[in-house]
C-alpha cells in the first residue's frame, strides 16, 4: 500500500504504471495462438481506495455505460500466479462483472485485457 500512496502522490495512479510495465508493444508480426482466461474475482484481494471509486464511476459512465466493457493490451504481463497482486487487476476486481485474459500461448504473454461493466 506505501508504493500505491507514493505513486499517487507524485499524480500517477498506479493502474497505468501495473498496465504498462515496459515498451514492447506486444505487436504481432505473424499470427498468434492464444487462449482466453477468466480471471475470479475471489481469487483477488480487492484493491479499495478512494481513486478506484472514481475509476468505477469513471468507468461505469463512459466504456460500460456505451459498450459495456473495455480492452486494454498490457505490456510486461506473463502468465502466472504473481499476475493476482497485479494493482490493475486488484482495482478492477472491485466493480467489474468479469476480466478476461488474452494469452499468448507461445510465451504465455498476456496481449488483452478484456473488462466488462
Amino acid at each position: 500500500m506505501k508504493i500505491i500512496q507514493e505513486k499517487l502522490n507524485k499524480g500517477i495512479y498506479p493502474v497505468v504504471t501495473d498496465l504498462y510495465r515496459n515498451n514492447n508493444l506486444n505487436l504481432a508480426t505473424g499470427k498468434r495462438d492464444i487462449k482466453y482466461y477468466s480471471v475470479r474475482n475471489e481469487a483477488i484481494s480487492p484493491l479499495i481506495t478512494q481513486e478506484t471509486e472514481k475509476l468505477e464511476i469513471f468507468f461505469q459512465n463512459t466504456f460500460f455505460a456505451d459498450t459495456g466493457s473495455v480492452f486494454f493490451s498490457p505490456t510486461g504481463w506473463i502468465l502466472e500466479d504473481k499476475l493476482r497482486d497485479s494493482i490493475t487487476l486488484r482495482t478492477f476486481s472491485v466493480f467489474s462483472r468479469s476480466i478476461i485474459l488474452v494469452v499468448d500461448k507461445k510465451d504465455n504473454s498476456v496481449i488483452g485485457l478484456d473488462i466488462y461493466g
